[in-house]
């Protein structure tokens, strides 16, 4: 564990993520105020996490949508929201999908859409660093994860 520069990360992220988005002509942006906080934590993990997130955006937001990523700090914790356009998640599904092995969609398996393993993982990472994230979501408008890790 080290002190890790978050908004270096998004912005590496961000960059290897762009010409995926563009070639979907998906609008990809990071919102981040003027200077975020270093926090400590398993730089390999952090960037796991939200490459993970960042990721499912870009499968289920449709050509022409958008993904966005903001970070922001209230001193004590930082919080990172990773945002789509994308088809959204039904509400009696929402509390599953954390679930190892949970796929919302059942026509999709690990040949057409992983293992359904990867938020299980994000979450149990999430938790390791002490942190929490939570989804909100709504059937055609998208979603959105919030990542909260403390600083110190």
């Amino acid at each position: 564990l080290d002190y890790v520069n978050v908004e270096e990360i998004l912005r590496e992220l961000a960059d290897s993520f762009v010409p995926r988005m563009e070639s979907k002509a998906v609008k990809f942006s990071l919102v981040m105020p003027a200077e975020l906080p270093m926090v400590y934590c398993d730089r390999t993990r952090l960037t796991q996490i939200l490459s993970n997130l960042i990721d499912n955006a870009a499968n289920y937001t449709p050509r022409g949508g958008e993904v966005s990523v903001s970070g922001d700090s209230d001193g004590s914790w930082i919080k990172l929201i990773i945002s789509d356009t994308g088809a959204g998640i039904a509400k009696e599904v929402l509390p599953h999908i954390f679930d190892r092995f949970y796929r919302e969609d059942r026509s999709r398996n690990r040949s057409t859409g992983g293992s359904g393993l990867g938020l299980a993982i994000t979450k149990q990472l999430v938790e390791a660093h002490d942190g929490t994230i939570e989804v909100t979501s709504q059937l055609g408008i998208g979603s959105s994860f919030e990542v909260k890790l403390p600083l110190g």
